[in-house]
C-alpha cells in the first residue's frame, strides 16, 4: 500500500497497479488533484470522464472490458453555451445560459447532424424568479410572484390563469383556476393542511395528533353530507403506522363499513414483515407474511399454508435473477438476466415445475437505452410460437415505428415494409408528431392482403391561441370507422367535456381538477376520491361500483345493494 501527498492521483482501496499510458492507476479508481474519479478499473462496468484546463468535463465514456461502447461528448461553446451529445438514440441538445448561470435557451436537435433543433426559451426577474417561457411552436407561459418570491399567478396557454394568494407565513391559502372556482385551505399553528373548502362547503379535513405526536390521524373526504375517511389506527416507535381504516358512508350500500388493515415490522431495521387483510367480500381474513434476506431483500412471500412468491434471489447489486412462485408441484420460476455492462433486462424467462419452458423473453436496445426489439418465444419445441416486436424513435426518442417480424432471428435492423412484416399477431404502426410533441398521424398498416391501411389524424389547436396543445379532433380514414370523426370541446382549465362522433361523452370535473362524472347514452359513471386526490370508488352506469382499497384491493358490488364479490389483486 502506497500513500500519496496532496495534489498527486488518489488511490482507493486496492494497491497500487501498473502504469496506464501518462498517470497511474490506483486500486479502484484514478482521480485528479480535486478528487475527481477519472478512471475506475478496467471491468464490465468502467466509466471514464475526461475534462478541459478549466475543469470542466468534456466527455464520458464507457466501456466494457477495455472496449470503448458509448460516449457522451460535452462542447463547451465559450462561457454560455454547452451541447451534449449523447449516444446514438439520445437527444443530443444545446444550453444557452446567462451570465448568472441560468438557462435562457435549450435547443433539441432533431437531426444527426445538429443543424436542425426545436428551442424552447426561459425568462427572469431581477430576483431571478422564472417569469416566461417559449416553446417551439411560439407558445407562452408567464408566472408572476410577490416581493417574498412566493408564486402569485401562472399562465398556461391550456390551462389558463391560475391566482394563488399567501397567508403571513407564505402558507398558500387559497387558489383561483381559470373556471373561477377558488379552494381554500386552512393549516394549524403547526403549518399542516387541516381544512379544504370551495366557499362554506368542506371538502377535506385533516387531523393529527390524537394517535400520535406529530403524526396524521385521519383524512376526510366530504361528498354532501357523507364522509369517506382514512384514519391511521396506531404507530411503531418509529412512525410506521401499525393499522389503517378505510371507512364508508352508509349510502354506499353493501360497501359500507370500516375496513382495516394491520401491519408488523422488524424490529431492527423497521422493514414491514406482515399484512394482515380485512375480511373482504366472502374471503377470511388473511396475513401476508414477507421474509428477508440478510441484506435486507425480500426472498419469500407467504399467506397462511401458500407460498406466493418464494426463494427469490438476487446479484450483487440486488437485482432480483429469480424467483419460484407456487407450492411444490405447481411452481413457476422466473429467470432474469441483467446485462453487466449497462444494467439494462436482457432476457426474462418462465418455467414451469416440470422441465417445461413457459415463455422466454429477451430484449434489445439502442445505444442510449431506447427499447428496440422484444423477442417473445412460447412453449418449447414444436409448439413453440415466436413473436418479435421492433421499435424505431426519432431524434427526441419519440416512438415513431412499432411492427412485429416475419422472421424470429430478425434483428429489427431492416425497417418495416410489406414482406418483414408478419408473426402470429401481426401489426404495424407509424407515428408523426408536431413540434410541441403532440401527436398529429398514426398509420396502422395493413398486414394481410384484404386490409386496407387506417389512419388517424389528430388536430389540436394552434400555436398562441388558446389551449394550443388540447386535442380538437380525431379523424378516422379506414377500417370499420371509415370517414369517421371524433371532436372534443374543453373547459377554461384544459379539461375535456363533451366528446362527440363515435362515442357521445358528457365529462364533469371536481373543484381539484378530478374526474367526478363520465354521461354516455344517458348512463353516467361517476367517481369519488380520497383526501388527498387518488380515487376511492367508481359508481358504474350499470348500477355496479367498485371501492379502491389500498392496494392491491380492488372490491366490487355487482349492483347496487347486492353483496360485495370479492377482491381483485392487481
Amino acid at each position: 500500500m502506497r500513500t500519496f501527498a496532496p495534489g498527486a492521483a488518489r488511490r482507493l482501496g486496492l494497491p497500487l497497479l501498473p502504469l496506464v499510458g501518462p498517470m497511474r492507476t490506483f486500486g479502484s479508481s484514478l482521480r485528479d488533484a480535486v478528487n475527481r474519479v477519472l478512471l475506475p478499473l478496467v471491468g464490465p462496468m468502467r466509466t471514464r470522464r475526461e475534462f478541459d484546463v478549466a475543469g470542466r468535463q468534456t466527455a464520458e465514456v464507457a466501456f466494457r472490458y477495455g472496449d470503448e461502447t458509448t460516449r457522451t461528448d460535452t462542447v463547451h461553446d465559450g462561457a454560455e453555451s454547452t451541447t451534449v451529445i449523447p449516444p446514438p438514440g439520445g437527444t443530443a441538445t444545446t444550453t444557452v445560459t446567462d451570465v448568472l448561470g441560468r438557462t435562457v435557451e435549450l435547443r433539441s436537435y432533431t437531426d444527426a447532424d445538429r443543424t436542425e433543433f426545436q428551442n424552447a426559451t426561459y425568462r427572469y426577474d431581477v430576483a431571478g424568479n422564472l417569469v416566461g417561457m417559449t416553446d417551439a411552436a411560439g407558445n407562452e407561459w408567464s408566472w408572476e410572484y410577490d416581493k417574498r418570491g412566493n408564486q402569485t399567478r401562472a399562465d398556461d396557454p391550456d390551462k389558463g390563469t391560475t391566482l394563488i394568494s399567501y397567508d403571513t407565513l407564505d402558507r398558500p391559502v387559497s387558489t383561483t383556476d381559470a373556471r373561477d372556482i377558488t379552494l381554500t385551505t386552512t393549516y394549524d399553528a403547526l403549518g399542516r393542511r387541516t381544512r379544504l373548502s370551495e366557499g362554506d362547503d368542506t371538502r377535506a379535513e385533516w387531523t393529527y395528533d390524537t394517535v400520535k405526536l406529530g403524526a396524521p390521524a385521519t383524512s376526510t373526504r366530504y361528498v354532501g353530507d357523507a364522509a369517506y375517511t382514512t384514519a391511521v389506527d396506531g404507530y411503531t416507535n418509529r412512525y410506521q403506522p401499525t393499522a389503517t381504516t378505510v371507512t364508508l358512508p352508509e349510502n354506499e350500500g353493501t360497501l359500507a363499513g370500516e375496513y382495516t388493515w394491520r401491519y408488523t415490522y422488524n424490529a431492527r431495521v423497521g422493514l414491514r414483515e406482515s399484512v394482515m387483510h380485512p375480511a373482504l367480500g366472502g374471503l377470511p381474513q388473511e396475513r401476508v407474511t414477507t421474509l428477508y434476506s440478510s441484506q435486507h431483500l425480500p426472498t419469500r412471500t407467504v399467506a397462511g399454508q401458500q407460498v406466493l412468491v418464494g426463494d427469490v434471489r438476487f446479484d450483487a447489486l440486488g437485482r432480483p435473477i429469480r424467483a419460484e412462485c407456487g407450492n411444490l408441484g405447481q411452481k413457476v420460476y422466473q429467470t432474469l438476466d441483467w446485462d453487466e455492462h449497462n444494467g439494462r433486462l436482457t432476457r426474462a424467462t418462465v418455467d414451469g415445475d416440470i422441465a417445461l419452458r413457459v415463455q422466454d423473453t429477451r430484449y434489445g436496445y439502442d445505444d442510449i437505452g431506447n427499447v428496440t426489439r422484444v423477442a417473445t418465444t412460447a412453449g418449447q419445441g414444436e409448439q413453440a410460437s415466436s413473436d418479435v416486436q421492433c421499435f424505431t424513435t426519432d431524434a427526441l426518442r419519440r416512438l415513431t415505428e412499432a411492427w412485429t417480424t416475419a422472421g424470429a432471428e430478425d434483428d429489427c435492423a431492416t425497417g418495416p415494409n410489406a414482406t418483414t412484416v408478419g408473426g402470429p399477431d401481426p401489426y404495424w404502426h407509424s407515428y408523426t408528431y408536431d413540434l410541441t410533441g403532440n401527436r398529429v398521424n398514426e398509420t396502422q398498416h395493413a398486414t394481410s392482403s384484404d386490409a386496407t391501411d387506417i389512419v388517424r389524424d389528430y388536430t389540436v389547436g394552434e400555436p398562441g391561441e388558446n389551449a394550443p396543445n388540447t386535442l380538437r379532433s380525431v379523424s378516422t380514414d379506414g377500417g370499420p370507422q371509415e370517414q369517421a370523426t371524433e371532436t372534443f370541446e374543453h373547459d377554461q382549465a384544459g379539461n375535456p367535456i363533451e366528446r362527440a362522433g363515435i362515442r357521445d361523452q358528457t365529462l364533469d370535473w371536481d373543484p381539484e381538477g378530478n374526474l367526478e362524472t363520465v354521461t354516455e347514452n344517458g348512463t353516467t359513471t361517476g367517481h369519488i376520491y380520497t383526501a388527498e386526490g387518488d380515487r376511492l370508488l367508481t359508481h358504474h352506469a350499470d348500477g355496479s361500483a367498485t371501492a379502491y382499497l389500498p392496494a392491491p384491493i380492488e372490491l366490487a358490488c355487482l349492483k347496487s345493494n347486492s353483496q360485495p364479490v370479492g377482491e381483485t389483486l392487481r
